[in-house]
């Protein structure tokens, strides 16, 4: 049997590149480390591909940096590629050049010394924005933004602004996750305060977890790199009251409808469901109602001539302790 002989050697390199910002994207950077191996083989002939595969190099997707020589670490920065070349000169001799990359991050990442437990590896987070409509009745000028103002008619299509949207990726090392867990930490929203935000404001979703070898004080694990989006929302409605509600995540759903409740009235007639009409042409039309369906009065143009909302709780909601930033 052919036995082994590898050793780390000084030939490695360190490379950090920032893809400035543009086009609305953040500037990202991406850290490239080069590690290099020799292996001398005794007792035998082995192909490339034997030594390639030896337990105590990298493996390619897996692997983190760690340099047993320096005792160093790079958390993130992961072996995408491994080259063995053998010596020309000499077949049992061999190189191995294994390159380590990490992930478009928000800033540089150098080398550090191992910590003890998974759960001190700091996370890493980026940050980004995007936009979500919302409809309003008074543009940013005060002026009402929902009717002609000549004939009164409601327009075609509603005035729509956009709320900015905070997206959070976050990027941390676990012990571990099952399949379950990874479906009940998506499409979830904040039970209890997150980034110093109440209850509804954030939701979460699972993007990927990914089983990556890591080098603790105590030697190499097997740790989990899971991949979370969070997400910001400030969503509110102003009721024709002028009073501002934050729903986040909960749907909002307008109070308008081409039916009401017309109340049992004193000479006992019963409550029953009528169809709004316009007085001119009798034509059915859409109008504002009550929380509980009954016609709601208002004077069109003015403030209060904007439909108000319910809201639903449409996302389970969960701790987010599990999250590490």
């Amino acid at each position: 049997m052919p036995t082994f002989d590898l050793c780390e050697t000084t030939t490695s390199s360190y490379t950090s590149t920032a893809t400035l910002a543009s086009g609305g994207k953040p500037t990202t950077v991406v850290t490239n480390v080069v590690q290099g191996f020799r292996c001398i083989v005794d007792g035998g002939t082995v192909s490339d591909a034997d030594v390639a595969c030896l337990p105590a190099l990298p493996s390619v997707g897996f692997s983190s940096y760690y340099s047993a020589a320096s005792g160093l670490v790079m958390y993130g920065a992961i072996c995408v590629s491994k080259n063995v070349v053998r010596n020309k000169s000499n077949k049992n001799l061999f190189t191995i050049t294994c390159s380590y990359k990490t992930e478009p991050l928000s800033a540089e990442v150098c080398f550090g010394t191992p910590v003890d437990d998974i759960a001190d590896i700091d996370p890493t987070v980026t940050a980004a924005i995007s936009g979500k409509d919302r409809v309003i009745y008074t543009d940013y000028a005060g002026e009402q933004c929902m009717r002609h103002v000549g004939c009164k008619a409601p327009f075609d299509q509603p005035v729509v602004t956009q709320d900015p949207i905070l997206t959070l990726t976050i990027n941390q090392y676990e012990s571990g996750i099952s399949y379950s867990t990874m479906q009940e930490r998506s499409f979830i929203v904040n039970s209890d305060t997150y980034q110093g935000n109440t209850a509804g404001r954030w939701r979460c979703q699972m993007i990927s977890a990914v089983e990556q070898e890591v080098q603790l004080s105590g030697g190499p694990v097997t740790a989990v790199k899971a991949v979370y989006q969070v997400q910001k929302n400030d969503s509110f409605y102003t009721d024709p009251f002028g009073n501002t509600t934050i729903t986040g995540w909960d749907q909002q759903v307008p109070l308008v409808s081409p039916k009401f409740l017309e109340p049992a009235d004193l000479f006992g007639n019963p409550a029953s469901i009528k169809t709004f009409a316009d007085e001119t042409s009798g034509e059915s039309l859409v109008d504002y109602i009550n929380v509980t369906g009954t016609k709601r009065p208002y004077t069109v143009g003015d403030p209060d001539d904007r439909p108000d909302y319910i809201q639903f709780q449409n996302y389970r909601r969960a701790s987010f302790s599990f999250l590490q930033a």
